[in-house]
């Protein structure tokens, strides 16, 4: 048992920086290296789409640079809580890019280093995992975009039904609506209702 425990420490230690960032770049969409100030120091993106929205420009800034002005506080939030070694739940924020629309990222960083087995805390660095929310941001703007299509609909409707209502009750001739198979008779306006005599 003893020896099983020293070989699987040995095999995570084997693990060389190049093959962690592979591992580290593998497990998100883009992948932020960070000092606990929020610096960026290293830059992972998989996709090639991705890494030319996100390009090279991002290295050596603070990362609450990068962000709209309303993801700032979310940044300074996430960066506070992970290198206090909080558990970091998964935050949207939005990146500005000139001349597009904002590029919506979902964050969680965790803090590394020995800092967890008594080594130096201010040594550590973090790692923000970023996850595209692109399509469903995408999928969100349909889905208003249909809800307002439908309320438009909807206000069309009664609008129309207002008019017919009105010129039904104030049209000169007599109108009848009744049920095309049993013919009972489901509307009268006030003019049909006078020549039958009722008021």
């Amino acid at each position: 048992m003893r020896r099983l425990a020293a070989k699987k420490q040995e095999t995570l230690g084997d693990i060389d920086a190049k093959t962690a960032l592979r591992l580290i770049g593998s497990s998100s969409d883009v992948a932020l290296v960070l000092d606990r100030s929020g610096l960026v120091l290293d830059v992972i993106v998989q996709d090639a789409a991705l890494a030319a929205l996100v390009g090279a420009g991002w290295k050596g800034q603070r990362w609450a640079d990068l962000v709209t002005v309303e993801s700032r506080e979310k940044i300074e939030s996430i960066l506070r809580e992970a290198v206090a070694g909080a558990p970091s739940r998964w935050r949207q924020v939005n990146h500005a890019l000139r001349g597009q629309d904002d590029l919506p990222l979902a964050y969680s960083v965790v803090r590394l280093g020995n800092d967890d087995v008594g080594g130096d805390a201010s040594a550590a660095s973090l790692v923000a995992f970023g996850r595209d929310l692109r399509a469903n941001v995408q999928l969100q703007r349909r889905l208003v975009e249909a809800q307002q299509a439908m309320e438009r609909d909807y206000w069309r409707f009664r609008e129309a039904e207002t008019r017919y209502r009105t010129l039904f009750q104030t049209a000169p001739e007599a109108v009848l609506i009744a049920d095309g198979q049993t013919l009972k008779v489901l509307e009268a306006n006030p003019a049909a209702e006078g020549l039958a005599g009722r008021s």
